[in-house]
């Protein structure tokens, strides 16, 4: 009976909130923080973010940090935008914290921000994510006497460095232990000292001095993230400055991939540039020297893809082999090469670039060899079209059997294909192509009786 009763009250009191206007039952899961940030204590999705039912258990359910910023403008978030903490706090519903941005803006600052959950590309295991610092205010006397109680006296360069903790995980920047299960860095708590205010997560403090376990007050300054980039910049000590004097780049490692593509191995290459193999392996595959897409506010590294064609050059006209074509041009005895230039036409008769072979009229027994890549559906489908008024047209192809264009103006476009059982090495390769060939033949369609 108990049981009974207690249950009766639960539901009464879900039936109460149901009724409770939306806003308050809202605000009853926020909490201030001394940060600024307004912070949801209520339930969070599996992405770190709060969410909030309105309308009772068959209700809408909203993400926190979107209701707050709808309640604050007083109109829905308008299509193609997403709302983004200014402060890096997934859970924060401070309205003056919110903004809302494309997409695109969004990526390209969670690139940018160190204290985002990306690093180059990737999403960081959620223990390795910085938590967002907050130091209490004002601070208990007891702790800041235990705090100065760590600082040197002034030396004469007129920095008063940290004596305590500053372990290399940190960077070398020292650590104060405000609890036993709390720590935070020493020279943002002695700039909030100094300042005599709470410092903001997006502030961060600098050493004018460049020495980081310095906590004098002539030599911290609190600025923004993109002024402390620009003053390490400025003397040379950011990582786009180190990476312009290093032995390689973007451009030479291109020439690697090229060279190695040519049939160079990768030991001469790491000797020749003088770097390791194990730098020329990373640099083959992409991981290393990944060129980037520079955005409205700066570089995005791309993520690693793969390439259309495994270790692809990114040359599309190769020529055809002589000694192949001899034995097919034995059996069709072609008159025309459609496809070709002055220095690796098959045929005394050919259509070049110039003369823009898609305007004429593919007449007799074609050779075609078109360019790989995107492009080679149009070529395919000139050949059926030609096979259609009389013509015949034999065409050397990349056997990619899983694309859209291999079935639809190939095996749909009633095109004989005969596969070759052995990779071709194309004029001016050194090695055989990283990809299987074939014939696909076009000929007139018969006539209807």
């Amino acid at each position: 009976m108990l049981v009974g009763c207690n249950s009766v009250v639960i539901w009464g009191i879900i039936a109460a909130m149901n009724f409770m206007d939306p806003w308050e039952r809202f605000l009853q899961y926020v909490k201030l923080d001394p940060s600024g940030c307004h912070l949801w204590t209520g339930p969070v999705n599996a992405w770190g973010y709060g969410k909030f039912t309105v309308g009772g258990r068959k209700g809408k359910q909203y993400v926190v940090h979107r209701y707050a910023y709808e309640h604050a403008t007083g109109a829905p978030i308008p299509k193609g935008l997403v709302v983004a903490h200014q402060c890096n706090v997934k859970l924060c519903v401070n309205s003056e914290h919110l903004r809302a941005q494309t997409q695109r803006e969004n990526i390209l600052y969670s690139y940018q921000d160190p204290r985002r959950g990306r690093r180059s590309g990737g999403r960081v295991k959620k223990w390795q994510r910085p938590p967002p610092i907050s130091i209490p205010w004002p601070l208990d006397p007891a702790v800041e006497a235990r705090f100065w109680s760590k600082v040197g006296p002034v030396t004469a360069e007129g920095c008063r460095l940290w004596l305590g903790a500053a372990p290399v995980t940190t960077g070398g920047y020292g650590r104060f232990a405000l609890t036993s299960k709390q720590s935070v860095p020493s020279h943002r708590l002695a700039a909030q000292l100094y300042a005599c205010r709470v410092l903001l997560p997006h502030e961060v403090v600098q050493h004018q001095c460049r020495e980081r376990r310095c906590l004098a007050e002539a030599h911290l300054l609190v600025g923004s993230q993109r002024e402390n980039v620009a003053d390490a910049i400025k003397l040379g000590t950011h990582h786009a400055v180190l990476q312009s004097r290093a032995k390689l780049n973007f451009e030479i490692a291109e020439e690697i991939r090229q060279k190695h593509y040519e049939g160079e191995s990768q030991l001469d290459l790491a000797r020749a540039h003088g770097v390791s193999q194990t730098t020329v392996w990373k640099i083959l595959n992409k991981v290393l020297w990944v060129p980037k897409v520079w955005g409205v506010e700066g570089a995005v590294s791309l993520p690693r893809a793969a390439p259309a064609w495994p270790c692809t050059s990114g040359k599309t006209d190769w020529e055809t082999p002589p000694e192949f074509f001899s034995k097919v041009d034995a059996r069709f005895h072609f008159t025309v090469d459609v496809c070709a230039t002055e220095a690796n036409r098959k045929c005394a008769a050919f259509f070049s670039l110039a003369d823009d072979a898609f305007t004429k009229e593919w007449t007799g027994i074609c050779w075609m060899n078109p360019p790989y890549g995107k492009g080679i559906e149009q070529w395919l489908m000139k050949a059926r079209h030609s096979a259609d008024r009389g013509a015949v047209v034999v065409a050397l192809i990349p056997a990619n059997t899983s694309t859209r264009w291999w079935h639809r103006y190939v095996l749909e476009a009633g095109a004989r294909v005969e596969f070759i059982p052995y990779k071709l090495t194309f004029v001016g390769a050194h090695r055989p192509a990283p990809f299987a060939s074939a014939l696909a033949i076009y000929r007139p369609a018969p006539a209807k009786l």
